[in-house]
């Protein structure tokens, strides 16, 4: 919402005879409904907005891959308590081709490269920079945001698959490790990924947090 008023405020102010004549208008979808919500919907309604305009939805598992596909840019503002798991909604995003602005912290670099496959901001005023230059009713910014989903989508065709960096990473250490959590015995006669699945291991892990888990003295 900070970058969004400080787009706004700037639109307002602005002396530039095209954002004058065409001002970039800008639909934001912010999907969720955490504890939060009512919170941020009673701050939203009092944050005075130009050519903005603000909805929130709850999305099933089939439209939700349609509204990424249908945006221009993605936003994500996760950062964990850990500051160590890597944010699913970007993986969603990438898988759609969809480029992102997402909010610095410990390991976001190991999935967004800035100014490769997306940005990376510390600020509301980085943010709002950033969604000025890639939305911008201008040739320039429509160039930049075609050459930036055009780096992604070549990043992207170029990572690794899952089951690449399965057992190029993950696999080899969780073998190796003599933790109570991931027993020798029980991979043998289980399968590793029987058992990982019986242990709750769902989620996207950082490097840091596998390297963390499995580090000589971990619980």
């Amino acid at each position: 919402l900070d970058a969004e008023k400080m787009k706004s405020t700037a639109l307002k102010g602005s002396a530039s005879a095209t954002a004058a004549s065409c001002p970039p208008s800008v639909v934001v979808v912010i999907t969720g409904k955490g504890p939060l919500k009512e919170h941020f919907l009673a701050r939203m309604r009092q944050t005075p907005l130009i050519h903005i305009r603000i909805a929130t939805m709850w999305l099933s598992p089939q439209d939700y891959p349609r509204l990424l596909g249908s945006a221009d840019l993605g936003v994500c503002l996760h950062a964990s308590t850990s500051g160590l798991d890597l944010p699913m909604k970007i993986l969603d995003m990438f898988g759609s081709k969809l480029p992102v602005c997402a909010r610095n912290f410990t390991c976001i670099s190991e999935l967004v490269k800035h100014d490769v496959n997306g940005f990376v901001f510390d600020s509301a005023e980085q943010l709002s920079a950033q969604l000025f230059s890639l939305l911008s009713p201008t040739p320039e910014a429509a160039a930049a945001l075609q050459a930036l989903r055009r780096r992604l989508v070549a990043s992207e065709a170029s990572r690794p698959r899952w089951e690449q960096n399965w057992r190029a990473t993950a696999g080899p250490m969780l073998l190796r490790t003599r933790s109570r959590a991931f027993s020798p015995l029980l991979m043998r006669q289980a399968g590793l990924s029987a058992t990982l699945a019986a242990i709750g291991i769902g989620i996207c892990l950082s490097q840091q947090t596998v390297y963390s888990m499995l580090s000589p003295g971990t619980p």
